[in-house]
């Protein structure tokens, strides 16, 4: 997670926007350079068309975040919260799959007749680390 959250947005940021994308905005004007530099910055992650696009705006406002306060600092912080949050949303994802195979195959007692009466009539379980991001999302249904 250190290098995910820390180390790739400091690095990242000076590499995408503080030399390439000045090394562009040298000779072009914004749209231009954010989008080139944006662009090498998606593509370096190697995602399919979904990420690629997702990389692509997240570099592009990072280049805007730094063409409108001459710092790395706010773009690398907003990475950082960026990388932050997807990494939250591996963990969640990875505990609510284990934390399901061990309510199902635990036995214990009260919390597994819960667990499969809820499944039973199709009523939803607690996904963990919603509540940090969308209150609404709370309970996510069983499939």
């Amino acid at each position: 997670v250190l290098e995910y959250v820390v180390f790739a947005p400091i690095f990242e940021e000076i590499a995408f926007r503080g030399v390439l994308y000045a090394m562009l905005r040298r000779r072009l004007p914004f749209a231009p350079a954010a989008l080139l530099s944006a662009s090498v910055f998606a593509l370096a992650h190697g995602y399919g068309l979904i990420g690629f696009l997702s990389v692509l705006w997240s570099g592009f406002l990072w280049a805007w975040i730094h063409e409108k306060t001459g710092s790395l600092i706010p773009g690398m912080i907003a990475h950082a919260m960026n990388n932050l949050l997807v990494s939250l949303a591996r963990v969640n994802s990875e505990l609510n799959r284990n934390l399901d195979g061990l309510i199902k195959l635990s036995g214990l007692g009260f919390l597994n007749k819960v667990y499969r009466l809820f499944d039973r009539i199709g009523l939803c379980r607690i996904n963990l680390f919603s509540n940090f991001i969308n209150i609404s999302s709370l309970i996510n249904c069983v499939n």
